[in-house]
């Protein structure tokens, strides 16, 4: 991972060239530049997108139409002025078990974004199924780097890396992990990209008791990224809530889902972010104009 769906524009997808991370192949994606009206700095964050191979299927606990909440974050986004640079999903792409049919309607729903110029990339939950997921995938345009049966890259930007992490284990099954040979690439992709700040983005939350479902190994990737202080966040999904903690200088940004919610009190949305220097700018996109956390701004300085 990620998987890469680029643009469906005449002009050249970004410059791609394989780098070495110690010893890891990797290709980091420029995600800047994708069109001249982009804004290298900005980009939009969706999560938990659930998206059954029916549009009218309904979420029967809460009534939500997954459809219907992805199609108004996908015209909210398009409506984006000055273009993000890119749209990066942090996981649960599938409704709940990851069937092949649910990865066409959700090519479908996601083209117009590719049509529009922008490259999107995809991150791995526990609804998704790796081999349906990357089956579904458009061969010409899915990266696929396997390290030990997961997806891992880095997205980069002119103020940031983004460093997309695989943190599927079983379809439909809560918790997650990373695993060894992961945890051991990514500790060296950060040693090899130090330059800019890094970003890790896991749809997995922070777990410490290993009873929350969340990451399992959560204790090792905190070990890895603390003493590392170009390291500023950990982006994660999951549990479908709109959040934010600091700890030791890290950031822990819970992005929203676009589809239904476990505490109806929370937001659905999507997060409009800007980098800037020294910290960057989370702002939710209220499904819900009336929300009241509609338009909050997370103003986060780095360490």
């Amino acid at each position: 991972m990620p998987v890469v769906l680029s643009r469906l524009s005449r002009r050249e997808l970004l410059g791609l060239s394989l780098a070495a991370a110690a010893g890891a192949t990797i290709r980091p994606w420029s995600a800047f530049g994708a069109e001249e009206d982009s804004d290298p700095q900005r980009f939009a964050l969706l999560s938990d997108t659930h998206i059954n191979a029916d549009q009218a299927w309904i979420h029967e606990r809460t009534g939500i139409r997954p459809w219907d909440h992805l199609m108004q974050a996908r015209k909210e986004v398009l409506a984006l002025a000055p273009k993000p640079a890119g749209v990066l999903a942090c996981g649960d792409c599938a409704c709940l078990h990851g069937l092949p049919a649910d990865y066409t309607t959700f090519l479908e729903a996601v083209k117009p974004i590719r049509e529009a110029g922008l490259p999107l990339y995809l991150a791995l939950g526990n609804h998704d199924q790796r081999d349906n997921f990357l089956k579904a995938m458009p061969a010409k345009d899915a990266w696929r780097n396997n390290l030990a049966g997961r997806y891992v890259g880095i997205v980069r930007s002119p103020r940031a890396n983004w460093f997309i992490l695989d943190s599927l284990v079983a379809t439909d099954a809560v918790p997650g992990s990373l695993g060894a040979k992961q945890l051991e690439w990514l500790a060296r992709a950060l040693e090899a990209h130090t330059d800019k700040p890094a970003l890790v983005m896991v749809h997995h939350h922070p777990d410490r008791t290993g009873k929350m479902g969340g990451l399992e190994d959560t204790p090792e990737l905190l070990k890895l990224i603390q003493p590392r202080k170009h390291v500023k966040a950990w982006i994660y999904g999951h549990t479908h809530a709109w959040g934010h903690s600091e700890r030791d200088g890290v950031h822990f940004i819970n992005l929203p889902p676009t589809a239904w919610l476990f505490d109806p009190k929370m937001p659905a949305g999507w997060v409009d972010v800007k980098l800037e220097q020294g910290g960057a700018v989370f702002e939710l996109m209220a499904l819900k104009k009336d929300h009241p956390k509609h338009h909050e701004k997370l103003e986060l300085k780095w360490r």
